[in-house]
């Protein structure tokens, strides 16, 4: 685990909500940890495990479709949590309980860079919400090979990265 610019303004006290009750915050919202023990309601992670944990989880809203449905980053109600973020303590603590759910599993030839799987499901989904928009757009056939969809259109890409130390 490291400290990123989101830790630095929640130990500042400009960012980041603590748990209800709690008069301190601990922070991390990026983790990978190895699993020393499961419930006995827990099926697919086993002692031994590499695991990411998700930083959101969903709301409680029964009409919230977007969490009702595994899609929690979409919350309508703004009620939702985040480890070391909003109102849920964070990863950096010697241990981390979470439900299964919210877990996935890393192979252990991935150890030295699992800890970036969270801030890839970032750009994963930023890719994904691209591609979605795209097969609106009347010039990409979706009856196509994958392949072929939009061969020979050109694209502009722009984007932009602030970095504060």
């Amino acid at each position: 685990m490291g400290v990123c610019g989101t830790d630095k303004k929640i130990t500042a006290f400009q960012f980041g909500t603590p748990p209800a009750g709690y008069n301190y915050f601990v922070v991390g919202h990026e983790m990978l940890g190895e699993v020393i023990e499961v419930g006995s309601a827990v099926r697919a992670i086993k002692t031994g495990d590499l695991a990411v944990t998700m930083v959101r989880h969903h709301c409680t809203h029964a009409d919230c479709r977007a969490c009702r449905t595994g899609h929690q980053d979409f919350c309508f109600t703004g009620d939702f949590t985040e480890h070391g973020i909003k109102e849920s303590h964070g990863f950096m603590s010697e241990f981390v309980v979470d439900d299964e759910l919210y877990m996935n599993v890393v192979p252990h030839t991935l150890r030295s860079m699992g800890v970036l799987t969270e801030p890839l499901t970032v750009a994963e989904k930023a890719l994904g919400q691209a591609w979605h928009i795209q097969q609106r757009l009347p010039w990409v056939d979706p009856n196509a090979p994958a392949h072929l969809r939009g061969k020979g259109l050109k694209a502009l890409v722009v984007g932009s990265i602030t970095c504060k130390s």
